[in-house]
């Protein structure tokens, strides 16, 4: 097999390598972990800005990874020490009648869902 980089031979990688590793040492895929190295520089940038998106003034947004609610759920955690769990349905966050939850907490929510498919579509397409 040759190398789609630079077209040097492949040899087989070990247990918890890349399946293939490039024996030109000067080419990017000879180190074994090229295809998560390559994997993290997609992700670092989104990652970053969810970072930015999740943190807004008096409080944070965390969004619920396991416990998946609707089209995303997440709870928004204020400095006070006050938590609230929401929801996306439909395009509208719930609970809909919760004064602390202003429009810029919601957008960033929804942004955030946004972000968090664009990162499982990246890790589906490995």
């Amino acid at each position: 097999m040759k190398c789609d980089v630079c077209g040097s031979d492949m040899k087989e990688g070990d247990y918890g390598e890349a399946r293939w590793i490039c024996i030109n040492l000067a080419c990017e895929k000879s180190n074994p972990n090229w295809p998560i190295e390559r994997l993290e520089r997609k992700l670092s940038p989104l990652y970053e800005e969810m970072y930015i998106l999740s943190h807004f003034k008096g409080g944070f947004i965390i969004l619920h990874e396991g416990r998946w609610i609707g089209n995303g759920s997440a709870k928004v955690e204020f400095e006070d020490g006050t938590v609230i769990e929401c929801y996306l349905i439909d395009g509208e966050i719930m609970p809909a009648d919760e004064p602390r939850l202003t429009d810029e907490i919601k957008d960033r929510f929804k942004r955030l869902i946004d972000y968090q498919d664009k990162i499982s579509r990246i890790m589906n397409k490995r």
